[in-house]
């Protein structure tokens, strides 16, 4: 619960006082609600917590509620299985690590509201062929170390933007790296 009616996904241990469950309860396939009810009270879901989903290596599939905000800190990171992943349009930030190592994630799609994501958030996904960007202007990488290398280790294709804003990724800090691959919609 972050306020009297919003709250975030958080992961099992931190539900279980830090104590990691005998069993995965997160399984293969999650679809996340847009709003929960506790005690009579009902909570609008406007986030992915850090670590969320960390580690869960058998999850293949996530599907996320216009209503979530942003993505924590590796919240996805080490989800081996992950196939695809499609934020909503109102996801305006992807935190550090937040997929990494996703091995057989392919494709990401980002909705149009995304205006900050780490530089390291989709490191060493080896199979992420397509990146998908709807933002008509290009998201924000942020660092917080020197010399950042945005999408490390990803096998990138394609990156797919708005046709009008083609020019604007190529000439973006560090989308600027992969000028080459930015194609539009």
């Amino acid at each position: 619960v972050l306020s009297e009616n919003t709250a975030e996904v958080v992961g099992v241990a931190e539900y279980f006082g830090g104590i990691e469950p005998p069993i995965d309860f997160c399984g293969t396939e999650v679809v996340i609600p847009s709003e929960i009810s506790h005690d009579g009270q009902t909570y609008t879901i406007v986030g992915i917590g850090s670590y969320a989903f960390y580690d869960r290596q058998e999850l293949r599939s996530v599907e996320i509620p216009g209503t979530v905000q942003y993505v924590g800190a590796r919240a996805f990171d080490f989800c081996l299985k992950l196939k695809t992943i499609k934020l909503p349009d109102g996801v305006n930030r992807i935190g550090k690590m937040a997929f990494r190592s996703c091995v057989e994630l392919t494709t990401v799609e980002l909705g149009s509201g995304l205006t900050g994501l780490y530089y390291d958030a989709f490191d060493d996904c080896r199979g992420l062929a397509t990146l998908v960007c709807h933002a008509p202007t290009p998201p924000e990488i942020l660092v917080d170390v020197p010399n950042p290398s945005f999408l490390w280790n990803c096998p990138i294709n394609e990156i797919k933007v708005p046709a009008e804003s083609v020019e604007a990724y190529k000439t973006a800090y560090l989308w600027n790296e992969l000028s080459d691959r930015i194609v539009a919609l």
